[in-house]
């Protein structure tokens, strides 16, 4: 399978290849700018992309991501990879925009007409998405994660929200191996024979990370609140004074000593 073959460039050393990459190409093109300079492009870029919602803007955003691509020299492999998880649904919106809006159609499909309203709609959703993307591309690959989390502090980013991230950053390539481990396994006994059997394959693969990742959240908050993380004082020490601890001036002499 293709995107089988694709996916095994970015196994058990996805996290050193990108790091690796970083270190080698630190002084080349954006590599070597502020993090936070470039957190501030990116939120521009994106907003802009957003309030604007034009075709034009998106397709000007894109390519001027792409130089900076091409000027940071990053593999096209790696560039490629922030497109895989909205590649899916991006074509359904696609098509959702292309068939279901305009009044000018232009071929169809069986029951299915293509308006020529809808296809622009749907170009331009997708430009969107892509220049998304690519700026969030161009920038976290060429900025050390480290480095971006720094940024985010100084931009006062709240603290719990900073853990948050660079936990999910540090759990997602454990449970991205932990899914090419099990692919193996499946594949050694015969489970990608077809196309048909690989995809019930990996939904069952899928599945079961799935519940590791819930078995393993549940697993490292059990961890944290042992070691106080979550801890609350039931009976928090007194600051009384010893006097006001003893308001009798604690006189213990025996009745009939005197």
């Amino acid at each position: 399978m293709r995107f089988s073959q694709f996916l095994d460039k970015f196994s058990t050393s996805s996290a050193a290849y990108i790091q690796d990459y970083q270190e080698i190409n630190q002084n080349k093109g954006l590599h070597g700018w502020d993090p936070r300079i470039k957190l501030a492009l990116l939120v521009f870029a994106i907003g802009l992309n957003v309030v604007a919602a034009k075709l034009w803007l998106s397709v000007g955003l894109f390519c001027i991501s792409l130089t900076l691509v091409i000027l940071s020299k990053i593999p096209y492999r790696l560039f490629a990879l922030f497109f895989l998880a909205p590649a899916w649904a991006t074509l359904i919106v696609f098509g959702g925009f292309s068939a279901g809006f305009g009044i000018t159609p232009i071929f169809s499909i069986g029951p299915l007409t293509f308006y020529r309203e809808g296809i622009f709609q749907g170009l331009s959703a997708a430009s969107r998405v892509a220049c998304d993307m690519s700026w969030m591309a161009v920038v976290f690959l060429t900025t050390p994660f480290d480095k971006v989390l720094d940024a985010l502090k100084w931009f006062k980013l709240p603290a719990v929200l900073i853990n948050v991230i660079a936990t999910a950053y540090r759990y997602a390539f454990l449970l991205f191996d932990e899914f090419f481990k099990m692919r193996d396994a499946a594949r050694s006994k015969g489970g990608f024979r077809t196309y048909r059997i690989a995809l019930r394959s990996i939904a069952m693969i899928l599945t079961q990370i799935i519940l590791r990742a819930y078995d393993r959240a549940n697993r490292i908050q059990e961890s944290m609140t042992a070691r106080g993380e979550s801890a609350r004082l039931t009976n928090p020490p007194s600051l009384k004074t010893e006097s006001d601890r003893c308001p009798h001036k604690c006189d213990i002499t025996p009745k009939g000593t005197n």
